[in-house]
């Protein structure tokens, strides 16, 4: 009997990733320019390898001299998937985000964080200083230099979409020929455009470096990771939506409108426009709201007064409506058929015109 119950509990324990990292956040951490890397702002301790594939994740440009950036925990979050990593593998301890101060010398500082076990106690550790900024003019291996490029064009991109930081994703496609060979002792500075118009989608940079090297380009893909209704099943034209039509689907797109719909809720009691396929998505392209009212409903007419407050009666409505929309209605307490017009709410009421 004990046997089935641990057999019980295991199996209805949920399943979680295994964390390989912990990782640790000042409150505060000092950088002489350039980029931001994870490891000079947080503490990691676990898997090596991981360790070292995180340590090097950049997460944006330092502040200029004597200017402060904040860097949240969402930021980080973001930057360790962009690198290939999974944020559930890593726990997090300390403080939700950090104050970048940029100086002329990264002075290591003493800072108060969780304890690993806990989250709540207090524990001073040694913030380490960057003994090499990423954009530095000392010589930079190729790996890092194509991790500079992509986190550069990310921030060209962050700029441009104010607000869709946690959409945008870059991914690396291709490099030029001679990338290896170009890039050895190669100093970055910035990446160059080679299209006139920078937008989503398929781009190709050249890589900018302090020798003017040729040969150092990368090709990418830009594009928004964004959560819409789609179908899931094949529906006809005019059809009202109903919960078991629809689900939220995650994909890539580059269509910088983002149409559709981004919950549920949204596209309930819509009615479909023309026949639509399995998986397609749901938008005011292909669907209209969907009545709240039609002709021959009994509903509330509200007249609302000039001095606060209303009068509410009864009406009869004389025509479909959707949410906003202005019809006829005739009051129920009219002797004679008087017909007023009223603009429905969201609640199915009307509120006299």
């Amino acid at each position: 009997m004990l046997r089935l119950a641990l057999i019980f509990i295991l199996l209805a324990a949920p399943l979680t990733a295994t964390v390989a990292v912990d990782c640790t956040l000042a409150k505060q951490a000092n950088i002489p320019g350039g980029f931001v890397s994870l490891s000079q702002i947080a503490t990691l301790t676990g898997d090596n390898d991981v360790i070292a594939q995180a340590g090097k994740t950049l997460l944006g440009k330092a502040p200029l001299k004597n200017e402060t950036r904040e860097i949240t925990l969402d930021n980080i979050k973001q930057r360790l998937k962009q690198s290939g990593l999974d944020p559930a593998t890593f726990a997090f301890y300390g403080a939700t985000s950090v104050l970048v101060v940029c100086s002329d010398v990264a002075a290591a500082k003493s800072i108060e964080v969780g304890s690993p076990e806990t989250g709540v106690g207090r524990k001073p550790l040694p913030v380490e200083p960057s003994k090499t900024a990423p954009d530095s003019l000392l010589p930079t291996p190729h790996a890092d230099i194509a991790t500079l490029a992509l986190a550069r064009i990310t921030d060209r991109f962050t700029r441009r979409f104010p607000g869709r930081e946690n959409q945008l994703r870059v991914k690396e496609l291709s490099r030029g020929r001679n990338f290896d060979e170009s890039a050895k002792d190669a100093k970055f500075l910035d990446v160059r455009p080679r299209q006139a118009a920078e937008t989503l989608g398929k781009l190709d940079y050249e890589i900018v470096t302090e020798a003017q090297t040729k040969g150092l380009t990368i090709s990418v893909e830009v594009t928004l990771e964004v959560t819409r209704v789609i179908l899931v099943r094949d529906i006809s034209k005019g059809a009202e939506i109903t919960a078991a039509d629809i689900a939220l689907a995650t994909s890539s797109t580059t269509d910088v409108s983002l149409p559709g719909f981004a919950t549920v809720g949204e596209a309930l009691g819509r009615n479909i426009k023309r026949a639509l396929r399995k998986g397609e998505t749901l938008s005011d392209a292909n669907s209209a709201p969907g009545l709240l009212v039609h002709k021959g409903d009994s509903l509330k007419l509200k007249a609302l007064l000039p001095g606060g407050g209303s009068i509410v009666t009864t009406a009869t409505a004389m025509e479909n409506g959707i949410k906003g929309a202005l019809i006829r209605v005739r009051r129920s307490s009219d002797k004679k058929e008087i017909e007023v017009v009223a603009r429905i709410n969201a609640a199915g009421e009307c509120i006299a015109e």
